[in-house]
């Protein structure tokens, strides 16, 4: 195998030799015969899969491009005839795929001369050389193959200059993979020497076609075969959970675009090392290891125990197929789970088991077994797994032919197939990382951060591979610095030490004109506001309201209400929203719990309060306490001083009271001091940098606390609180018109 080949192949090599040392696989034995026609051939069971998908997916992903920068005096009429002569070796390069009296065939066209399609950008700079190429290459590769009539392999040369060029070599996957493109740019490479230097293609012929594998493919998998694996898949895939819900940035579309981009790092030298060494001390591969430490990672960040992970097989198992540029990839599906908060060690040993049992049974093709487990479709992401992880290896990113320098020409990446993979390459002394993502779900500084988590969660694993993976760290110093101190550093400067009917005060002398509150076709300045609240306020004294004093506002949705809220704030007590609309059982469990001692109604809702209607065998006790009415009792509140009336209110003495909703069982009054609301009414102004201008919408409940993060932030920056009627809060249509 030459280090071309290793660069680009997708076969987990290092498994494959643990299982022939450890298992006693061996490579099957059976010859695969050359077909005695040149008669159309079924498809391969990978093919079919691929052929479907192209059927119900208009779109790219399945293109497989390679595009290779290639530095030197490059011979391009040999490169034509390299290509050529590597078309004319392989069939599957050539063939098209046709329904030919209702069976799915592949069609084989003769030995045909490549022109190799030169497009000259020897005279524009290189900025524009760069921008133009990678605007073509996109063009290129985002060209949906009609696979029964169009060239399933293209290639394009883009010239730079003497010395400079870009080939694109464009494929469908349904006629090549990741091992094939090794082969491929092993014979580009073998054949350009020997034909620049005047010879004969040095390359053995080949004994069979990729057609002779399809045949001896459907002849071969019997349906005892075929049983026994589907057997073992739908033992080891029952009952999987239909989705690994990460964290995303973004909400899940209804239907996958597959829209995508690729974050690459690298794992420096010096812990690829160490991941090497547990690799060998554990009798594991690089591939299980990694693998073990990616499914770790999917737990920690999603909090299932249940990881359900994709990755290819390359199918290569049989000596005659080594050499052939052909479609032979199969996906098997990894299960792992982590219940009981193991460590590392143990997970390594459940995933070299998995992988070991998946290599057992790589052959029964991954569509089939998805029709056998028949999983809940979902437009939205990919039955039975969305992530996806694969190792390769390189011994050198670099790859020679004579007097050429060829290294990969690496664009924009725009695709996705699931929502995240994970490709790791062994270059040997480090190991470099690859995330492709949905950009549908996920943002770069979101792959960032995984990178982050990863890294430091492989360190925490070779430092330690016996702790438990609940206690692995997953986040790096600098993320841990911003969660606990730079996050949580929100300290900053507020009016500590006044009230908030103070501050409104304050705001009065600012904005005395301005419409502090409108409700329909009411509306009252913030002079106007401040007398009526003011007005109330002396009379809530004369009614006993002083400090901390709890007083109930049972009232109807009105400006009333507003003025209510900031009269008992300035006469010193601490209201307590009731909604009319409560219950008997859990207005009453409330003014009992409460010991609430006054209440402000009016007199159409005086009924409900102090006669409740009873309720089973036990009728509830009617409210006992004070009640005043604003709107019977408005003509001596109106006769009241409009000046503001003295109290011995401070910061810290009691604001409100909301009781919760009661899921535990019962409600329980949460209380709030007037600091609380200054500082947040203060932070909210200053988030959203409200001001005077700034027309502020009230229409949550008032028993629902986010009423006050709604009135006071208006109130303490001269900007207009609009309170929206009821009944248009529940119409879409009124509401948006009411907005509007």
């Amino acid at each position: 195998m030459t280090s071309i080949e290793n660069s680009l192949t997708n076969q987990k090599r290092d498994l494959l030799k643990l299982l022939l040392n450890k298992k006693g696989i061996n490579l099957q034995t059976e010859t695969i015969l050359p077909r005695p026609n040149s008669e159309p051939a079924p498809l391969s069971f990978g093919q079919e899969q691929l052929w479907f998908l192209s059927q119900i997916q208009d779109n790219t992903t399945y293109n497989l491009p390679l595009a290779l920068q290639i530095s030197g005096s490059l011979n391009i009429s040999v490169l034509e005839q390299v290509i050529t002569e590597i078309v004319r070796r392989h069939e599957i390069l050539r063939t098209n795929f046709q329904q030919i009296e209702g069976k799915n065939l592949q069609v084989i066209r003769p030995e045909i001369n490549i022109s190799l399609q030169v497009i000259n950008l020897e005279q524009i700079t290189a900025k524009q050389q760069l921008q133009n190429v990678e605007r073509l290459i996109n063009q290129e590769t985002d060209k949906i193959f009609n696979l029964s009539e169009d060239d399933l392999f293209q290639s394009t040369l883009y010239q730079l200059n003497q010395n400079s060029y870009i080939l694109l070599l464009n494929m469908h996957h349904i006629i090549s993979d990741g091992w094939s493109i090794g082969i491929l740019l092993q014979e580009l490479s073998t054949l350009y020497g020997a034909y620049l230097a005047g010879n004969k293609s040095p390359l053995p012929d080949l004994q069979i076609q990729y057609a002779d594998y399809a045949i001896w493919q459907k002849e071969k998998f019997t349906s005892e075969i075929r049983e026994k694996q589907l057997n073992y898949w739908k033992q080891q895939l029952a009952d999987i959970p239909p989705l690994l819900e990460l964290p995303t940035d973004k909400p899940r579309p209804p239907i996958q675009s597959f829209r995508g981009g690729i974050w690459e790092f690298s794992i420096n030298s010096n812990l690829s090392q160490k991941i090497r060494t547990l690799t060998q001390q554990s009798d594991a591969t690089l591939f299980m290891t990694m693998l073990a430490a990616f499914v770790i990672l999917l737990y920690r960040c999603s909090g299932q125990d249940d990881i359900l992970i994709g990755s290819p097989m390359a199918g290569r198992n049989r000596q005659e197929i080594q050499s052939l540029i052909g479609y032979f990839v199969n996906t098997v599906v990894l299960r792992t789970k982590l219940t009981g908060n193991p460590n590392f060690r143990e997970i390594l040993n459940q995933v070299r088991q998995v992988a070991t049992d998946a290599h057992n049974y790589q052959d029964i093709p991954y569509n089939q077994v998805v029709e056998a487990l028949n999983p809940q479709r979902n437009l939205s992401y990919n039955p039975v797994f969305q992530i996806l992880f694969d190792l390769q290896h390189s011994l050198t990113d670099k790859l020679q032919l004579p007097g050429l320098t060829l290294q990969p020409f690496l664009g924009e990446h725009s695709t996705s197939k699931f929502d995240l993979s994970l490709i790791i390459e062994d270059r040997g002394t480090e190991l470099i990382g690859a995330w492709e993502y949905s950009s549908d779900l996920f943002t770069q500084e979101a792959i960032s951060r995984i990178t982050e988590n990863f890294q430091t969660l492989l360190n925490g694993i070779v430092n330690n591979p016996e702790t438990p993976i609940n206690q692995l760290p997953i986040i790096s110093a600098f993320e841990q610095q911003q969660i606990l101190e730079k996050w949580n550093n929100t300290q900053q400067d507020y009016p500590e030490s006044f009230c908030i009917h103070e501050l409104f005060t304050q705001q009065v002398i600012k904005t005395p004109d301005a419409i502090a509150v409108k409700f329909g076709n009411q509306q009252l300045t913030y002079t106007q506001l401040n007398q009526k609240a003011n007005q109330l306020a002396n009379y809530l004294q004369n009614c006993g309201v002083t400090s901390e004093v709890l007083v109930g506002l049972y009232l109807e949705r009105s400006l009333d209400i507003l003025i209510a809220i900031l009269a008992i704030l300035k006469a010193g007590g601490a209201y307590l929203p009731l909604d009319p609309k409560y219950p008997q059982t859990r207005l009453t469990d409330i003014l009992n719990d409460s010991q609430v001692s006054i209440i402000l109604t009016q007199e159409k809702l005086l009924t409900s309060l102090s006669s409740p209607l009873p309720r089973g065998e036990t009728p509830l006790t009617p409210y006992q306490g004070k009640i005043i009415l604003l709107d019977t009792d408005l003509t001596i509140i109106s006769q009241q001083n409009i000046e503001t009336p003295i109290s011995a209110i401070k910061p810290d003495n009691l604001a409100y009271v909301i009781y919760t909703s009661g899921s535990t069982g019962k409600p329980k009054g949460v209380m709030i001091t007037h600091q609380n609301i200054v500082n947040h009414a203060t932070s909210i102004i200053d988030k959203y940098q409200i001001n005077s201008h700034d027309r502020i919408l009230q229409f949550t409940t008032f028993i629902f606390d986010v009423a006050a993060e709604e009135i006071f932030p208006a109130w303490l920056s001269g900007a207009t609180l609009i309170i929206c009627p009821q009944e248009m809060v529940t119409n879409l249509i009124e509401f948006s018109q009411f907005l509007a």
